[in-house]
């Protein structure tokens, strides 16, 4: 069902793809859309409660002030607010990268990060990679940073 929410953000479009459950949060990449997920969201659906969200801008949500990757972070921050949280976040590229800084600077926002190909910049990696250097592999670093637990693997 294609809704909008009122988020402290401002209107946001997203797509309640049903299931029972926690609830799942599907973000995009660049130049993408709720419908870059329509093949996958049912099979998640079995699992789990799954709603994708159109970043300001994208899909049918209207942009914001700008297209800064924190005004994106921001954005999203609110939307899961408006969900009983936290919440399983699955992003897609430039989403993988929103994904991760908002696990990164609000945890308490999200239980579990799944990332599809993130675009994670190399600064962004040397940053993990110095504050927790004895941590091996990148969720972790996650999980060291701001202490998430690591939930099970989703598979469809």
């Amino acid at each position: 069902m294609k809704s909008y929410k009122q988020t402290a953000f401002g209107p946001t479009h997203f797509v309640d793809h049903g299931g029972a459950g926690p609830t799942t949060v599907l973000v995009h990449g660049l130049g993408g859309s709720t419908t870059n997920w329509n093949a996958v969201a049912p099979r998640l659906a079995n699992r789990s409660h799954v709603v994708a969200m159109d970043l300001p801008g994208f899909g049918l949500t209207p942009p914001g002030h700008d297209f800064k990757l924190t005004t994106h972070q921001a954005a999203l921050e609110a939307f899961i607010e408006t969900l009983e949280t936290p919440v399983t976040l699955i992003g897609n590229s430039t989403g993988g990268l929103i994904s991760e800084m908002v696990a990164a600077t609000r945890p308490e926002l999200v239980s579990r990060l799944i990332l599809i190909s993130p675009a994670t910049p190399w600064v962004f990696r040397q940053c993990w990679r110095t504050r927790t250097s004895r941590v091996s592999s990148p969720f972790r670093r996650i999980q060291a940073l701001k202490g998430l637990r690591h939930g099970p693997v989703l598979r469809t």
